[in-house]
């Protein structure tokens, strides 16, 4: 989008009174408008995997090198709508990326024991009697792919290098009215979707006829992924006078991230697991992760903390006026910020089961049904914060001579309490608790009273 971008300023600390206090860097962007003349551009950017070194894990001979194309590639126009007073400009940008990504160096199960659901004699195992294999324990055991590292034993026998996948599609509206006063208005809007895929270390595999993506790692964020945003922003600047001015502004912003399981609908069901995959709350599609505490392999099944669902609406308003006299430039405005936070997210909605074998061997203990333990939380609302930001300040950039300015300021602002939209939304009151205390140690001793 740099063909949009007509001034970039990044402020990183010592920000003045109109910004205020802020954690990281400041980035303000101001965009181009259009002129009098048409004006166009138009560029690609390419780059590929054959000028890119092999990745350190990814083995000579076992695995190929990592895939890498990116494909970048937009255009922009302005113009005249009315000459002389009304402008347009508009850009767009296209990103494609397919990127190998190493998985690092996992453990799954040896040949033998692939071939052998149950026998561990190869390494000097037990042997799990088919009478007693649990079907759900082996289902996932054949989630497991074949180890391709030779030579390399029983631990860090396996990596991959699947393909991430990402397009990104970004846009850009401007219009601008000048008046014969002085006065400009302006308006702006922007669109950005992004879509990316994170793979699975594991390939898919088909387990009673059902398709499905093991995962390779307990806690890895596998799976697709779509963020969309828009941005409109109003801005209304009036010229009172050659020292004194009046700028407005307006805005709105609104990020929509829905991340879901590479697994969805009932495949945990499929399994044969019992109300992992609920009806009531259809977050809860995927396979249920399973990890191991002891031997070292490689966790199975969909991420703990997926789906992650974020709709976030922000509104901004804002005035400021400046008035420049001498070597002073004088600026005081004032603006609010109300922010809807929809945010849910819970921790391990399809629960987690891991196992662990004193002898040193979680596998046999899958095999068999025999979990060390589980856990489970999922969110039963999806919870509306709503907060408010009011803020006022005043400035003075004062410019002492030509070698030395000061930026005097000061600013207030207040960040509210977030609500719940719904009410739903709960805490302790401590003024409240401690009085509830009082008054129930003061009940206990006048019952211990009243007995004696």
């Amino acid at each position: 989008m740099h063909d949009a971008i007509a001034e970039v300023k990044v402020d990183t600390n010592v920000y003045n009174a109109e910004i205020g206090r802020n954690a990281g860097a400041v980035v303000n962007i101001i965009t181009k408008s259009g002129t009098n003349q048409y004006h166009g551009s138009a560029y690609e950017f390419f780059r590929n995997d054959i000028f890119d070194a092999r990745d350190f894990f990814a083995k000579v001979g076992v695995t190929k090198k990592p895939e890498y194309r990116q494909n970048q590639f937009g255009g922009s126009i302005g113009g005249p709508i009315v000459k002389d007073k009304t402008f347009f400009f508009a850009d767009v940008e296209d990103l494609r990326i397919i990127q190998g990504l190493s998985s690092g160096l996992k453990t799954v199960p040896t040949l033998y024991e692939e071939q052998h659901p149950g026998d561990f004699s190869d390494i000097n195992g037990p042997v799990v009697p088919s009478a007693s294999l649990d079907p759900v324990g082996l289902a996932y055991f054949k989630l497991f792919p074949t180890p391709n590292i030779p030579g390399a034993g029983v631990v860090n026998n396996f990596e991959s290098a699947p393909n991430e996948t990402q397009y990104a599609l970004s846009l850009d509206g401007r219009i601008d009215q000048h008046f014969r006063n002085g006065d400009l208005l302006s308006g702006r809007y922007t669109y950005n979707n992004v879509h990316t895929t994170i793979p699975t270390p594991f390939p898919e595999v088909s387990i009673d006829g059902a398709n499905v993506l093991p995962g390779g790692g307990s806690f890895g964020y596998f799976g697709p992924s779509i963020t969309k945003a828009h941005g409109f922003q109003l801005n209304y600047v009036h010229v009172f006078s050659p020292s004194l001015l009046l700028e407005s502004k307006a805005g709105y912003s609104r990020i929509d991230i829905d991340t879901v399981n590479p697994n969805t609908g009932n495949i945990s069901s499929t399994f044969g697991l019992i109300n992992v995959n609920t009806p009531i709350a259809p977050e809860t599609g995927g396979l249920m992760p399973v990890g191991f505490n002891t031997g070292g392999y490689t966790g199975l099944g969909d991420s703990p903390y997926i789906p992650i669902l974020d709709v976030n609406n922000t509104f901004q308003y804002m005035g400021a006026l400046t008035y420049t006299r001498g070597a002073h430039n004088i600026k005081m405005g004032a603006g609010i910020i109300r922010r809807q936070l929809n945010y849910f997210q819970s921790p391990y909605p399809l629960g987690y089961v891991h196992f662990s074998n004193k002898t040193g061997n979680s596998l046999e203990d899958m095999l068999t049904g025999m979990a060390f333990g589980y856990q489970r939380g999922n969110l039963l609302i999806k919870p509306g914060y709503r907060g408010w930001e009011p803020d006022e300040y005043m400035q003075d950039d004062w410019r002492i001579n030509r070698g030395l300015t000061l930026n005097l300021g000061v600013r207030y602002e207040i960040s509210t309490a977030f609500t719940e939209a719904h009410n739903r939304y709960a805490n302790f009151d401590y003024p409240t608790l401690e009085q509830s205390k009082r008054l129930f140690s003061s009940s206990l001793m006048f019952g211990k009273a009243g007995r004696t």
